[in-house]
């Protein structure tokens, strides 16, 4: 299990520069466009209403695109990801959005604890991000 999680994470580190300049990840749009959203919260945003003044924890958040464009939608918003290179992309992005955002460093097993026991309105995972977890009860557990 370690060693298929650590090449996942290089995986994802090697991935993350590439991503935030891929045009499918529209982060110029994010950035430029105060209401455009990424294309997977603008299908999800319907389902979960007004997330205005929540507190909302992003799970394998990546880049960050969809974490920002919840807290475009007013959430208060916590991203977190095992990927340290994500988390710089994702960042930077949100720095070039002027989007205040807290980024978490873990395992997504580890997320009670690296969380410190905090409790969150709307816990939020987005599309295509169950199919690379090894322990799908483990992460109902979670």
């Amino acid at each position: 299990m370690d060693e298929y999680r650590a090449t996942n994470r290089a995986n994802w580190d090697d991935r993350a520069a590439a991503h935030a300049v891929a045009p499918s990840y529209h982060v110029d749009r994010l950035v430029e466009d105060p209401d455009a959203l990424s294309e997977v919260v603008a299908f999800d945003a319907p389902y979960l209403g007004d997330v205005a003044g929540l507190d909302l924890l992003h799970l394998q958040c990546h880049i960050g695109t969809d974490t920002l464009s919840w807290a475009k939608l007013g959430a208060h918003v916590t991203g977190l990801d095992f990927s340290a290179a994500s988390l710089a992309q994702a960042r930077a992005i949100a720095d070039r959005m002027g989007v205040a955002a807290e980024w978490v460093e873990a395992e997504f097993y580890d997320a009670p604890a690296a969380l410190g026991g905090r409790q969150f309105d709307v816990v939020y995972t987005g599309v295509g991000a169950l199919c690379w977890l090894p322990d799908i009860a483990g992460w109902a557990r979670v």
